[in-house]
């Protein structure tokens, strides 16, 4: 019973968008600076796990069809469909976490990465963030020290930072730090532990993932 239940659920439930999730989750999780947001992956992701929930439902409601076997099955599918939709909402609670910790370097420099829902949210969040400080203390403050844009004020991410990271096809020579003083050779499927700077553009790409 439990093959022939297999059997029923759609073929989109076992693609490799599942994988594309995970990498872009825990890219965006390993990474100090915020990633290219995934819209399409999780569009598609989104209508999967809509159809995969519709029928796991349908199953639950066919009582004269249930078996304890069919049961079984259907609670690990709906295993399934929870573990993708945390995956789903601790990618954009990570990415919004980010925004709140790096707003002004995100807008300034960061914005094409952002999804116009993403880029609403810091606007609006400066603002009101901007309006508590003044609110605050800023207010007390003659004029010309008011503000809060000067370039040693913004907050940016470490890529300095040291990183698990594991390479998805043959890289060659990587330089190691800003000196050119060291580098090494990456072969697909090695692992290394590096400064993000060393691999920022090679995880921007995808041909680096972090770990």
């Amino acid at each position: 019973m439990a093959a022939s239940f297999a059997e029923d659920i759609p073929e989109d439930n076992l693609n490799e968008d599942v994988d594309h999730l995970r990498v872009a989750w825990v890219n965006e999780l390993n990474s100090p600076e915020i990633l290219d947001f995934k819209g399409e992956l999780l569009e598609d992701m989104f209508e999967q796990v809509q159809n995969q929930q519709a029928f796991v439902d349908e199953i639950a409601r066919d009582q004269a069809k249930m078996t304890e076997e069919r049961a079984f099955a259907n609670k690990l599918y709906q295993m399934e469909i929870d573990r993708i939709k945390y995956m789903i909402a601790s990618y954009l609670r990570i990415r919004l976490a980010k925004i709140e910790k790096h707003t002004r370097h995100v807008l300034a420099v960061l914005v094409s990465r952002l999804s116009q829902a993403e880029v609403d949210y810091a606007t609006k969040y400066l603002e009101m963030l901007e309006s508590h400080f003044n609110d605050l203390a800023l207010s007390k403050f003659p004029l010309e020290q008011r503000k809060l844009d000067a370039p040693d004020m913004i907050d940016t991410p470490d890529l300095d930072l040291f990183v698990f990271c594991q390479s998805q096809e043959d890289i060659g020579q990587v330089q190691c730090d800003d000196r050119g003083a060291e580098h090494i050779n990456v072969r697909k499927g090695d692992r290394h532990v590096l400064r993000y700077r060393a691999v920022q553009s090679f995880v921007n790409d995808g041909t680096m993932a972090l770990l």
